[in-house]
């Protein structure tokens, strides 16, 4: 049995589904962000902390060197 049209909400009254969302533009996005989070000096920052981070400390439990030790591998 075929689906009746007036059940969907989607469509307005010229039977047509409603549009589709579309991307945002770069200006867009970042205007929906903090000023200054796409500053090259703001990324390079985030690049060098992200460089010397490591694992939080419980995950560490879950390695042995290079060898999963809960996999026995």
């Amino acid at each position: 049995m075929k689906r009746k049209t007036d059940t969907r909400g989607s469509l307005d009254g010229n039977a047509m589904p409603e549009s589709k969302k579309r991307a945002l533009s770069n200006e867009e996005a970042a205007a929906r962000f903090r000023d200054g989070l796409f500053d090259i000096a703001e990324q390079q920052k985030y690049t060098t902390e992200y460089a010397k981070s490591s694992p939080y400390v419980y995950t560490r439990s879950c390695f042995n060197g290079t060898k999963l030790t809960f996999l026995n591998l």
